[in-house]
């Protein structure tokens, strides 16, 4: 005989649409397999949700530290080996590493020792935040459990409220856009750094490249898009109490569920506050890697093409790319915030005129003091004071932070767009400028189409500046030295030998 205790009910009833830590799992996945995420999955299958959990020692805990060290202690090896730190290469004679490949990022052949030493700052800030956000994500994995949890509380609300999950929809920006605006260009910025130096003939070098390349800028692509899906949440749990309340006054309904929507209202207000504290340390190295990033990109771009001796065969062409798409890409990655984060105050806004309109009609109506009080303290709640989504009051993602750090941001670049041609007064000493700060082993024997020769009473062979060594070129005893310029306007002048045309007597 079969009771209602023994029937197997639920495989009967329809299943619940997928929550949203249901859909946001593939992203978790992956920080996992990238040993960001020391957590473990439990799913709930009638509810279609997720449930994160984290344990220190828990097998996925273990494997993530673990691998998180193997990684960042490859990263600092190959940071050294591959940023000219040190004079000679690491475990010399070992044969782990290829000999020299002129294609292999001879950037201080291309632009000056400062625009050397910015290249060499950005990859070294890249490296030492990537260990720092790896740092958080262990710390943090507690309240990461915890908040990702708290999602599925909301949506147990939501569902008690008898609204049709239907606008919860996060998985297709996942696959989509974050894959294609945030992984796709960012997996070929790393490409274009592995591939000059990866070389299946030392596998030792080739591991070290592809951590080297990859690693710091997955990173940052992580953290991005942990921040944006996160953002994404918000606004779409904001969008589904919206559409509830118009369903309700499309269909007629006598009164609004009003303060269950308020209590609703309240606990989002409460996960953006949290949510922006919970991304606060991320997101401000974040903020700072991108102007720092761009601002030296840029400077980089305009430095290599208001130089006419900037050569441009392979490593200049990548640096070129790099320069001049990487500025784009950084800005548009903070717009991309910013654009989710007002997004979230406008559907708040909508709500708002929504339960305007309901006031309105409950002028006309009997339904009584306290329902009325209580549709005008939701709307004087969303409209006095409007969700925002703040990192530790340091920044908020709202229209003034467009005013706040675009607007300066953009004033800051064109500024430094300026510089090349404040270090260039002359072009008779560009050339000169792009030897400071740099080895004598470093200075290009040729400066673009041309070339410049000496000769000496003593030494009557010809030769070029980088094989003789430093020299006046303008000096003030032209018999021992003369200059032969050939098809070039330009003069080779090493900064720390400049000497005027004239003496004291003619000054």
């Amino acid at each position: 005989m079969f009771t209602s205790k023994n029937l197997p009910v639920n495989k009967f009833l329809p299943l619940p649409p997928p929550g949203l830590t249901c859909q946001v799992i593939p992203f978790f996945k992956l920080t996992r397999y990238l040993s960001r995420c020391p957590l473990t999955f439990e799913y709930i299958r009638n509810k279609k949700q997720v449930k994160f959990k984290f344990k220190l020692s828990s097998i996925s805990f273990v494997l993530s530290l673990i691998s998180a060290l193997f990684l960042h202690i490859s990263l600092a090896i190959g940071h050294i080996q591959y940023s000219d730190f040190l004079e000679y290469d690491l475990f010399q004679g070992s044969g782990i590493w290829p000999p020299d490949n002129s294609i292999i990022y001879h950037i201080h052949d291309y632009v000056s020792g400062f625009s050397y030493g910015l290249v060499n700052s950005i990859s070294t800030l890249y490296v030492i935040i990537s260990a720092i956000d790896y740092l958080l994500a262990f710390l943090k994995a507690p309240e990461l459990s915890k908040s990702l949890n708290n999602w599925n509380e909301i949506d147990d609300d939501m569902r008690k409220m008898d609204m049709v999950m239907d606008k919860i929809a996060i998985k297709n920006f996942i696959i989509y856009f974050i894959t294609f605006f945030e992984f796709v260009p960012t997996l070929f910025f790393a490409s274009m750094v592995t591939v000059s130096r990866f070389d299946v003939r030392y596998p030792i070098n080739s591991v070290l490249s592809m951590i080297y390349g990859y690693l710091p800028h997955t990173c940052y692509a992580v953290e991005d898009s942990q921040a944006l899906i996160m953002l994404k949440c918000l606004q779409v749990e904001f969008r589904q109490v919206r559409n509830h309340i118009e369903k309700y006054l499309s269909e007629g309904q006598d009164q609004l569920p009003i303060r269950k929507i308020h209590q609703i209202l309240i606990k989002l207000r409460s996960k953006a506050k949290l949510c922006g504290e919970f991304l606060a340390p991320q997101e401000l190295l974040s903020i700072f890697l991108t102007m720092y990033t761009t601002a030296g990109s840029f400077f980089l771009f305009v430095t290599m093409f208001s130089n006419p001796s900037v050569d441009r065969s392979a490593g200049g062409l990548i640096l070129i790319a790099f320069a001049s798409i990487w500025p784009l890409f950084g800005i548009s990655r903070l717009v991309v915030k910013i654009w989710v984060a007002v997004s979230i105050t406008k559907e708040e806004m909508e709500i708002a005129s929504l339960l305007k309109n309901r006031e309105l009609q409950l002028k006309l109506g009997t339904w009584g003091t306290d329902y009325s009080s209580e549709v005008r303290r939701v709307y004087n709640l969303l409209t006095s004071s409007p969700t925002e989504v703040s990192f530790n009051n340091y920044v908020k993602l709202n229209n003034a932070l467009i005013l706040g750090a675009i607007l300066p941001l953009s004033r800051w670049l064109f500024s430094l767009s300026l510089l090349p041609v404040c270090l260039q007064p002359s072009r008779d000493i560009s050339c000169g400028i792009v030897s400071w700060g740099r080895p004598a082993s470093k200075v290009p024997k040729e400066c673009g189409n041309f070339t410049t020769t000496f000769t000496n009473e003593d030494d009557p062979t010809p030769r070029s500046i980088a094989e003789r060594g430093p020299t006046h070129i303008i000096d003030d005893d032209p018999p021992t030295t003369t200059v032969n310029r050939i098809s070039s306007p330009y003069q080779i002048i090493d900064p720390d030998e400049f000497v005027l045309p004239f003496s004291d007597s003619q000054g």
